[in-house]
C-alpha cells in the first residue's frame, strides 16, 4: 500500500537525479513524472514528514504541492530550510532586474508567472527592476556598487545584459557584488556552460550553488573603434566569447532584426546569408599567445572562424568548447580557415551541435591561449566587426584588438553549482 501523499491522495514515490519524480497513485493507475529541470525545491513545514514540493510547468505556472514521506533522496538533493547566504536579507541586498528586451520578450512572462510566486513561497522580498532603456543595466549595477552591503544581483537576461552588468562595475566600488541569472535570451551561453549542459537547472543553482569568482577577458581596441550601435571603444570585459569573423557577421547581421522581434531564427537567417558563395576570406594578422610564451603570428592573412571563449557553449547545443570548464581562468581558441563551401563550414558547425566533436575535425585548431590579437586588413566596415558576449564593435581600417585574461574574477561573483 502506497505510504506516502501527494495533494492528499495516496501515493508511491521514486526520484531519479537524473529522470526526475515518479508519482504513481496505485495498481494500474498510469504513473506522473515530474521531470528535474521543473522541479524548484522541496519547504518544510511545521508537520512531521510533511513538505510542500514547488514546481514549474515551464514559463505558465509555479505550482506548490503538498507531499508527505518524500524519498530521502529527493530531500536530500531539493529540501531548503532557509534562504542561501547570497540570498539572506540578513547577510546581502538582492535585486532582480528584469530585461524586458530580452530574448523573445519572455522576461517579465517569467518573472510574473514563476519568480514572483517563488518569492513569496520563500518569504523573500527582493527589489525589482525593469529595464526602460539600453541604460538600465549599467544605471542599476552602479547604483548597488555604491551601497555597503553586500549586494546580489539576479538576472531574468540574455547573455548581452549579463556582459553589460560586468562592464559596468566601477574599478572602485563599495562592495563585491554577485551575479545569478536566470536565462531569458536567445543563446544564454553563461548560463546554459555553467547550468543546464551540466544537467544543473539554473534556479536549482541560485537556491543551492553558491557564489565563485566569475573569470573575465579583456579586450582593448586601437583608436577609432566604434561599438555598432554608437560611441567610441576602448576597453571592455566579457565573460563568455571574443570573435572575429563568421561568427561575428552573423551576430552583428542578426542584430538587425533584433528590432522586427525575430527570436533566435534570426541566427539561422544570417547564417545562410553569411554562408552564399563565394564564401569571404577574413584579410588580417592574427596573432596568439600560449600559456607563458610570447606572441606568435598565424603565417597567413585570410581566415575564416576566429573564435575564443571561456565557455564550452554559445547556446543549449552548441558545444564550441568542450574541453572548457566553469569556473577555469582559461581561454580557448576555435579556429579554421581551410573552408571552401557553404557545405564544409557545415560539416564543422553541426559537429559543434553534436557534443563538440568538431575537435576531431583536422581543419580546426583548438588551443588554450592566453590571449590573441587581431589586425584589419579589411577596406569594407562589414568585415571588421567583432563580437564580445554578443555586443559588437566595429574597428577602423588597419584597426586592431587585443583580447587576454584577466584575473581574480575582476570584482564579479557568479553563484552556480558544483
Amino acid at each position: 500500500m502506497p505510504s506516502s501523499t501527494f495533494n492528499y491522495h495516496p501515493v508511491s514515490f521514486t526520484y531519479s537525479p537524473s529522470d526526475g519524480l515518479t508519482i504513481a497513485p496505485g495498481p494500474g493507475d498510469p504513473p506522473t513524472i515530474i521531470s528535474v529541470d521543473t522541479l524548484i525545491c522541496v519547504l518544510p513545514t511545521n508537520y512531521p514528514d510533511t513538505y510542500t514540493l514547488v514546481h514549474q510547468i515551464p514559463s505558465t505556472e509555479l505550482i506548490q504541492t503538498p507531499i508527505t514521506r518524500p524519498p530521502k533522496a529527493l530531500l536530500d538533493r531539493l529540501l531548503l530550510r532557509g534562504l542561501p547566504a547570497h540570498l539572506s536579507p540578513e547577510a546581502v541586498d538582492t535585486t532582480i532586474l528584469v530585461s524586458t528586451a530580452s530574448g523573445g520578450r519572455t522576461a517579465t512572462s517569467f518573472y510574473e508567472k514563476i519568480i514572483a510566486p517563488l518569492c513569496t513561497a520563500l518569504d523573500f522580498a527582493p527589489e525589482i527592476v525593469r529595464t526602460t532603456s539600453s541604460a538600465s543595466v549599467g544605471e542599476t549595477v552602479v547604483r548597488l556598487s555604491q551601497r555597503q552591503r553586500p549586494q546580489t544581483l539576479i538576472l531574468l537576461a540574455g547573455d548581452t545584459v549579463v556582459y553589460e552588468a560586468v562592464n559596468a562595475i566601477p574599478q572602485i566600488s563599495s562592495t563585491r557584488l554577485t551575479l545569478a541569472t536566470l536565462p531569458q535570451g536567445t543563446g544564454n551561453g553563461l548560463a546554459t556552460s555553467y547550468h543546464t549542459a551540466r544537467g544543473i537547472p539554473p534556479l536549482y543553482a541560485l537556491l543551492f550553488g553558491s557564489p565563485k569568482p566569475l573569470p573575465v577577458y579583456t579586450a582593448a581596441f586601437s583608436p577609432g573603434a566604434k561599438w555598432m550601435n554608437g560611441g567610441d571603444a576602448d576597453t571592455a570585459k566579457g565573460v563568455v566569447v571574443a570573435s572575429w569573423g563568421f561568427h561575428a557577421a552573423l551576430v552583428a547581421d542578426a542584430e538587425f532584426l533584433r528590432g522586427e522581434g525575430v527570436g533566435v531564427e534570426r541566427f539561422h537567417t544570417t547564417a545562410q546569408e553569411n554562408l552564399k558563395p563565394p564564401l569571404h576570406r577574413f584579410c588580417g594578422e592574427l596573432s596568439y599567445r600560449l600559456r607563458g610564451g610570447e606572441w606568435k603570428m598565424l603565417p597567413r592573412e585570410e581566415h575564416f572562424y576566429v573564435l575564443a571563449s571561456l565557455c564550452s557553449n554559445l547556446d543549449e547545443k552548441f558545444r564550441i568548447s568542450p574541453a572548457s570548464v566553469p569556473g577555469a581562468e582559461v581561454m580557448r581558441l576555435v579556429y579554421f580557415a581551410d573552408v571552401e563551401k557553404r557545405e564544409e563550414v557545415m560539416e564543422i558547425m553541426i559537429a559543434a551541435y553534436n557534443g563538440g566533436s568538431h575537435m576531431e575535425d583536422p581543419r580546426v585548431w583548438y588551443e588554450e591561449v592566453e590571449g590573441i590579437k587581431i589586425k584589419m586588413c579589411e577596406s569594407e566596415e562589414r568585415w571588421r566587426r567583432v563580437c564580445l558576449d554578443g555586443a559588437i564593435v566595429v574597428l577602423p581600417e588597419g584597426g586592431s584588438v587585443e583580447v587576454t585574461m584577466g584575473a581574480g574574477g575582476d570584482g564579479v561573483d557568479f553563484v552556480w553549482a558544483e
